[in-house]
């Protein structure tokens, strides 16, 4: 009898032991709930997001010190990780923008492009095209350049971003005259500034700050392609957007005079 009873008292023991497979814990009764598969993976790729920007805030943080290959590697480590096209570009971006300020052309290019596939409206497209047009400038590859400046300036007007819409209009204008000695093409660029700021709802004093700078543009074009009596005209055109700009037109003026080019 009293074997009996050891032998039971052994057996409803081990009837309360976990098996050696379950770390030797007692069960509780209780069924473990089953993880979620696709709440942990959308888990993880939040967790993710939110280091992607992280690091973006830290690259631009990085930008504004002027620390740019600190930058672009935070702006990397962003792309990488990032889950949404919107965390992807702005990335990409910023890798853009570092590739810029430490002159690798042939990055901001390919920066350029890759951004193309994650913009998702004419303005985002429009700074696309602008750092393939930084990126080709750099390379001295100027038709590339053109083409990607005149590109960005139709993008921006269409997003109704008129500053850049000009001034990449200006960008393009100097490429033009200082790379491909395409003076009338320059002309045209910066007429087309012109009629963009024109037709503008900026304020009349912006309006004519910015003509007084395009007229210098046309002063410009017309330095480099030999024309001195276009050069003048268009410094004294300046003074009618900002009069103190009189003393350095007059200043050119007797230049030209001295030179007996005029």
């Amino acid at each position: 009898k009293k074997a009996a009873i050891e032998f039971y008292n052994v057996l409803i023991t081990d009837k309360k032991r976990v098996p050696a497979e379950n770390g030797g814990k007692e069960k509780t009764g209780k069924k473990e709930k089953p993880v979620d598969k696709k709440q942990s993976e959308a888990a993880a790729r939040q967790e993710k997001e939110t280091q992607a920007e992280d690091l973006i805030k830290q690259g631009n943080q990085s930008l504004l010190r002027k620390k740019y290959a600190e930058a672009d590697e935070s702006f990397k480590n962003a792309a990488e990780l990032a889950q949404s096209n919107e965390k992807k570009y702005r990335a990409l971006r910023g890798r853009a923008m570092a590739s810029k300020m430490l002159g690798q052309g042939e990055a901001e290019c390919a920066f350029g492009k890759a951004m193309l596939e994650f913009a998702s409206n004419d303005g985002e497209k429009a700074n696309a095209y602008e750092a393939m047009g930084n990126g080709y400038e750099n390379l001295q590859g100027y038709f590339d350049a053109v083409n990607a400046y005149q590109k960005a300036s139709e993008l921006y007007k269409a997003a109704g971003n008129t500053e850049m819409a000009w001034t990449t209009q200006v960008s393009c204008s100097k490429v033009m005259r200082r790379g491909l000695n395409d003076y009338v093409g320059a002309s045209q660029s910066i007429g087309r500034a012109w009629e963009i700021v024109d037709k503008s709802t900026m304020e009349e004093g912006a309006k004519r700050d910015i003509k007084w700078m395009l007229c210098l543009e046309y002063a410009d074009n017309c330095r480099l392609a030999g024309d001195r009596y276009g050069q003048l005209n268009w410094n004294r055109e300046a003074v009618k957007y900002n009069p103190d700009w009189k003393q350095n037109a007059m200043m050119i003026e007797r230049e030209l005079k001295t030179q007996g080019v005029i």
